[in-house]
C-alpha cells in the first residue's frame, strides 16, 4: 500500500512538474495567435507565468507581458504596442473568439507608438473628403498634405494641427487648413473638419486609463495604466 502511494505521489509530482513548464508555453502560443487575430497584428509575442501553472487553465496569470507590432488598437494602427501586468485575469472564452480582453489586474501598464504613417492612414479613413494623405510629426506640430473635395471642387490641402488627450481619449485637432485650387483660389480656414478621434480608451476592454500622450519627431507615444480608486 505504501509503495503504491509512493508511486502515485511520484507520478503526480512528475505531472505537476511537466505542467509547470508545458502550460506557460501553450498559453503563450495561444495568446500570440488569438490576440494577434484580435489586433490584426503582424507579430505578437507573449510571456506568461503562474504558480501553480494550472491557474493558466482558468485564465489567471501571475505575470503577463505582451508585445505587438503593427497592431490595430481601437481604430488606429500602432507600430508598437507593449503591455505588462501582474495578477491578470483574461477571459478564456474571449480569447477563444479572438478578442483582446482583460477583466481584472492588480497592476497593468500599456504603452504604444503611433507613427506619422499610422496617423495619415487614420485621417484618410476617418475623414471622407480626404485622400492621398501624408503626415509629418514634430514635437508640437502635425502637418498633413493631401487632396480634398471642397464645395464640389478637388483641392490640394495643407493641414496643421496637434494631437491632444482629454477624458481618456486621444484626438487630432486641426489648427489651420490651407487649400489651393485653380477655381477656388487659395484660402486659409480654421478647424474645418472638426476634431478627429484617434483612440478612445473608454471603449477598449482593458482596465487602464490614459496617462500621457507625447508628440515626437515622426511619432506619437502614449502610455496608460490601471488607476486605483482612492479611498
Amino acid at each position: 500500500m505504501r509503495k503504491t502511494l509512493t508511486i502515485f505521489l511520484g507520478l503526480l509530482l512528475a505531472l505537476l512538474v511537466v505542467l509547470q513548464f508545458a502550460l506557460p508555453f501553450l498559453a503563450e502560443k495561444t495568446l500570440e495567435s488569438k490576440i494577434g487575430q484580435a489586433l490584426r497584428a503582424t507579430e505578437v509575442k507573449a510571456d506568461v507565468s503562474a504558480l501553480p501553472a494550472p491557474l493558466l487553465l482558468f485564465g489567471h496569470m501571475d505575470r503577463v507581458e505582451l508585445s505587438a507590432r503593427d497592431a490595430l488598437l481601437g481604430e488606429v494602427r500602432v507600430a508598437k504596442l507593449h503591455l505588462i501586468g501582474r495578477d491578470v485575469d483574461i477571459p478564456l472564452d474571449a480569447v477563444s473568439k479572438g478578442q483582446f480582453v482583460i477583466k481584472n489586474a492588480k497592476e497593468l501598464k500599456l504603452d504604444g507608438t503611433m507613427t506619422a504613417d499610422n496617423l495619415a492612414d487614420l485621417l484618410q479613413r476617418q475623414v471622407d473628403r480626404l485622400d492621398k494623405v501624408t503626415v509629418t510629426l514634430e514635437p508640437n506640430l502635425a502637418v498633413a498634405e493631401g487632396h480634398a473635395r471642397i464645395a464640389g471642387q478637388r483641392a490640394d490641402i495643407h493641414v496643421e494641427g496637434i494631437v491632444l488627450e482629454d477624458d481618456n481619449r486621444i484626438y487630432f485637432r486641426m489648427t489651420q487648413l490651407t487649400l489651393k485650387n485653380s477655381l477656388l483660389g487659395r484660402a486659409v480656414i480654421g478647424n474645418f473638419f472638426g476634431d478627429v478621434e484617434i483612440l478612445d480608451f473608454r471603449r477598449l476592454n482593458l482596465p487602464v486609463e490614459l496617462d500621457t500622450v507625447e508628440m515626437q519627431t515622426g511619432q506619437v507615444v502614449l502610455t496608460a495604466s490601471q488607476h486605483k480608486n482612492e479611498p
